[in-house]
């Protein structure tokens, strides 16, 4: 018998320079797990600087959608 441990999302893993360097991904400095919805909210509401930072406002629509 072998033990399933599924993988699943989590908080903010610092990630390897050469993936930070493609500016290929945004990864968000959280605490909670809701980097699906954030991604999503960004791609919704897109941001010139600081893509990574999560304000108020998109933890309210993040709030809105979880309802």
């Amino acid at each position: 018998m072998y033990k399933f441990t599924p993988l699943s999302g989590g908080s903010y893993m610092k990630l390897p320079t050469w993936v930070v360097n493609k500016k290929a991904l945004i990864n968000f400095k959280n605490n909670d797990e809701r980097c699906f919805l954030y991604c999503y909210l960004r791609y919704i509401y897109p941001k010139e600087n600081n893509k990574e930072r999560i304000e108020k406002n998109l933890k309210v629509k993040c709030d809105e959608l979880e309802k």
